[in-house]
């Protein structure tokens, strides 16, 4: 869940101000404006760095070697803990070590929450402890991590992975020293694995040097002379972006993964399975329909035509006529939606008099994902919420109530104005992975940033089993004996506390600037 602005790293008016500041090292590494939320600066651990950069002595560390061997290519279906119907964790090892780790497709490496940070809440207090490691070797770049819950202050390692059969030697993992994240406190899980495209950090740490690069160029144009000071950081800012683009951090790169799938129980508190090395989809009897990725960094797909859809098939344009963008973010609690569709659904919502002790009589959402039309139920998108939003991240992200349909809530979290090239951006969170299997495509060379990826769907029953839609009414429209209205009724309105829930990383910062998928 990492996308930065793809603008020029500063524009000339901010420049000034920069010089104004009498170039302040804060601005240039830490403070330049990137849009929601790749890591807000990487660097090299430098004694110069001031402000809101953590002060660290630079030492000369071993050299590692970034060539990992590992076991891979095999099927593994990894059980997924489900905790509160908020989250799910999968079981891995680092350094021979248990952890708990979010399996997020929203994000790109993995960090461990170490045991030497003290504001780690109970992921650090049973989290990783390098001192109990003859593996670990120690890296030489940092970097500050954003997560829509809050952020961390990270230095990069080599350790070794093993999840279930599968094993990576020497994998670059990501120590989390120091956090800012209220949901740490009471926490089940230590670690979170992205799942993101291979080769996304690569491409934004090249992205990164051209900038530097142009604006050296500019400053050239302009007659201005970079202070010797700020020229050692950016020279520094530069060999950090090259270490980086250079980590091979990818979990699913370094196993080769091609097809990983990604499917959540329907029932409350029931487990959630991420299958590793999963069959090709063309192959399988079900009925798979492929959806082609959009963009470079985000499993991010086009979204069109969303609505709310009567049993009698009357239905109600809720957004996106003119075109959306979506992310699928499997560590995402709920559904992300721009404010204008939220007052949009809840209106109508209101009008009909919704209510959570009568899901099967209310409308189910579709929306053409992909180019694909899929259906989800009433229970995605109503519920009853406990507890409250907690007030750090409902200030920061400008998070309002839940909105209030009778006596329950709509799960609709706010994306507020943030846009992409597609239009609007919303984020499709765990509650389409419970009716939907889903697998990514890596595409045949994984490592390469600009293999075309893509994203197969097929519906499945409250046991994660895909199964066939009837061929003359296409994906998402089951059959009535298995009708996403029928899951509703089975299992009924889900209640969530509000404290617990996972929040996107595009959450943060959210800006009414475009920014790229």
């Amino acid at each position: 869940m990492e996308i930065r602005n793809m603008t020029p790293i500063l524009s000339r008016g901010f420049l000034r101000i920069v010089i104004a500041m009498r170039w302040q090292l804060t601005f240039l590494v830490c403070v330049v404006p990137l849009a929601p939320c790749w890591p807000t600066s990487s660097f090299l651990l430098d004694d110069h760095a001031q402000g809101q950069c953590p002060s660290v002595e630079l030492v000369q560390r071993k050299a590692y070697s970034r060539h990992n061997k590992g076991k891979a290519n095999l099927y593994y279906d990894q059980v997924l803990k489900n905790t509160m119907d908020t989250s799910y964790t999968g079981e891995i090892f680092v350094g021979g070590q248990k952890l708990q780790a979010v399996l997020d497709t929203g994000s790109y490496e993995l960090l461990v929450f170490s045991k030497d940070c003290k504001t780690c809440g109970a992921a650090g207090e049973q989290g990783y402890d390098k001192s109990r490691s003859s593996t670990f070797v120690e890296g030489r770049l940092a970097q500050l991590l954003t997560f829509g819950s809050g952020s961390t202050f990270c230095q990069d390692a080599i350790e070794n992975l093993r999840i279930g059969p599968l094993q990576v030697n020497q994998q670059p993992i990501w120590e989390v020293l120091e956090a800012d994240m209220d949901i740490l406190e009471s926490s089940d899980f230590q670690a979170i694995l992205g799942l993101g495209p291979v080769g996304t950090v690569k491409l934004q740490a090249e992205m990164d040097e051209r900038r530097v690069a142009a604006l050296k160029k500019q400053l050239e144009v302009w007659g201005a002379k970079m202070p010797k000071r700020i020229l050692r950081e950016v020279r520094s800012q530069e060999m950090a972006d090259r270490e980086l683009a250079n980590l091979y951090d990818s979990v699913p790169g370094n196993l080769k993964v091609r097809f990983l799938s990604v499917c959540l129980g329907q029932a409350h508190g029931s487990q959630g399975h991420l299958i590793w090395n999963d069959q090709d989809p063309t192959s399988r009897h079900e009925s798979f329909t492929r959806l082609q990725v959009i963009g470079q960094v985000a499993w991010s797909l086009t979204l069109q035509n969303v609505r709310l859809v009567s049993r009698d098939g009357i239905a109600r344009s809720i957004a996106c006529s003119k075109g959306c963008a979506a992310i699928l973010d499997s560590g995402t609690s709920l559904i992300s939606a721009p404010d204008s569709a939220i007052d949009e659904m809840s209106n109508y919502l209101v009008g009909i008099g919704a209510s959570c002790y009568h899901l099967q009589d209310l409308p189910s959402l579709e929306f053409e994902l992909g180019g694909v039309k899929h259906t989800l139920p009433a229970e995605t998108y109503m519920g009853f919420v406990l507890g409250y939003v907690k007030a750090s991240w409902k200030s920061a992200f400008r998070q309002p109530e839940f909105t209030k349909v009778l006596d329950c809530e709509m799960l609709l979290m706010s994306t507020g104005d943030t846009r992409s090239d597609q239009g609007p951006v919303w984020i499709i969170g765990m509650p389409f992975f419970r009716h939907y299997y889903v697998t990514f495509d890596y595409g045949e060379h994984p490592s390469a940033a600009n293999d075309k990826r893509s994203i197969w769907t097929a519906p499945v029953d409250h046991k994660c089993r895909p199964k066939n839609p009837p061929p003359s009414r296409g994906i998402g429209l089951l059959s009535e004996d298995a009708s996403t209205h029928s899951d509703a009724s089975i299992f009924g309105a889900r209640r969530l506390d509000a404290s617990k829930l996972h929040l996107p990383r595009w959450m943060a910062n959210r800006t009414s600037s475009r920014f790229a998928l």
